[in-house]
């Protein structure tokens, strides 16, 4: 009986020598070893049979040879012009944004949120934050904690529009990515016929406008506020149990998250009637709604375009709420910018079909911080939920900061 022992890591041309054969190349000459009645057998493996044994760096080069190809070939496609920002002119903008953070303890995933606003009119600055923590059960934790976190974003600026009106609301992130994304973490949303999810949403909505309650109040997702959190999840079971039919009453958690997620889109549609004056903001984005390439947007103007400030030709598209059984349709207008020479490149969204976006972005050029808006920068700092701090309040909740990995020293 034999046994494997090494393969061809070994110095293959001493190896071959002390067979008596003749030398080749290092690692040309496959060789597997064996143990036989106390001996080491060789035996030369073809070189068809040979697996593969890559370096991380000829994956890499070989993907960025197949990447740099592409881009060339898009550079011979797209020569649209780059526009000058011309000067701004709206003075009063809000800029909002959130932050989110999730401990694993044995209690529970224990979630941070957090959202902030922050006004400017004139020389006058004015802030806002609110922090909110929970305990979020274990179904698709991380999708549910960031809609939530996108919830207190909406809702905050929906407070902020209705106190302060600015001239521009800037929001950290693509529309089109609030709508359409996230689709798939409310399965309950997907695994019944749409008019069986649509009853129960109904039964719901009566409830909570019973409780004398709008999905888009106050600044915290009603699915977990302490106030109302355990009616709500009450009101689900009774509507569950009511169904009779497809709806089964095991599927609180889908429900629930298909709630979280409707709450978000609610309070979007409700926060894009109230203002015309909402312009969302990415630092990075992997649409290609734009140029229609399998590349990026952001990407071939990173790579295609000038280095001096400007952007690309608003193109019209549409935000669309219907298929979240919201009858709302929102005309949008898409750009990509530089506000900076040199600066990375922004996508921007605009809501309504304006003739401004050159002035919007002269506005936004104005105040920027190598090359980012400077109100969202604030608010961004504002909004940061840190390691630290996650800590610091879970110790002065008197929880227990037991993780179940101290076994391992950690």
């Amino acid at each position: 009986m034999t046994c494997p022992t090494f393969s061809s890591l070994l110095d293959a041309p001493t190896i071959a020598t002390d067979l008596g054969l003749k030398k080749t190349s290092r690692l040309m000459l496959p060789l597997m070893g064996y143990v036989k009645n106390g001996l080491m057998d060789y035996k030369i493996m073809p070189l068809e049979d040979e697996l593969p044994f890559e370096s991380p760096e000829e994956a890499f080069i070989r993907m960025s040879r197949s990447i740099l190809s592409s881009l060339n070939i898009e550079k011979s496609k797209y020569k649209l012009e780059w526009e000058e920002i011309p000067e701004g002119s709206h003075e009063n903008i809000a800029a909002v944004d959130g932050g989110s953070g999730i401990l694993f303890l044995n209690q529970g995933q224990v979630m941070f949120l957090t959202s902030s606003s922050l006004f400017q009119r004139d020389e006058r600055i004015r802030r806002s934050r609110k922090y909110h923590m929970g305990v979020l059960d274990v179904f698709a934790h991380n999708e549910r904690v960031s809609i939530c976190r996108k919830t207190m974003e909406v809702k905050m600026a929906i407070r902020t529009v209705e106190s302060l009106n600015p001239d521009l609301l800037l929001l950290d992130g693509s529309l089109k990515a609030f709508v359409d994304g996230d689709i798939w973490a409310t399965p309950f949303g997907s695994r019944y016929p749409a008019s069986d999810v649509r009853k129960f949403l109904d039964k719901l909505l009566m409830g909570i406008e019973g409780m004398g309650l709008d999905l888009a109040s106050g600044f915290v997702p009603l699915t977990h506020s302490q106030e109302y959190s355990r009616e709500i999840d009450a009101m689900i079971g009774e509507v569950l149990e009511g169904s009779g039919g497809t709806l089964r009453k095991d599927e609180l958690l889908r429900a629930r998250a298909y709630l979280e997620r409707y709450e978000f889109l609610y309070s979007m549609n409700k926060l894009l009637s109230m203002s015309k004056n909402v312009v969302a903001i990415s630092k990075r984005s992997g649409s290609n709604a734009y140029f229609g390439s399998e590349i990026p947007d952001i990407e071939i103007v990173r790579r295609c375009y000038e280095m001096r400030p400007g952007f690309l030709k608003p193109i019209s598209m549409n935000l669309d709420f219907q298929y979240h059984g919201i009858d709302s349709s929102y005309p949008i207008k898409l750009t990509y910018a530089r506000l900076e020479r040199g600066a990375n490149v922004l996508r921007i969204e605009v809501l309504g079909d304006r003739e401004d976006i050159g002035e919007i972005l002269g506005s936004l050029a104005r105040d920027s911080i190598k090359g980012y808006p400077y109100h969202l920068r604030i608010a961004h700092e504002m909004a940061k939920v840190g390691r630290k701090l996650i800590q610091f309040l879970t110790k002065n909740l008197h929880l227990d900061l037991v993780s179940g990995r101290e076994v391992l020293g950690e």
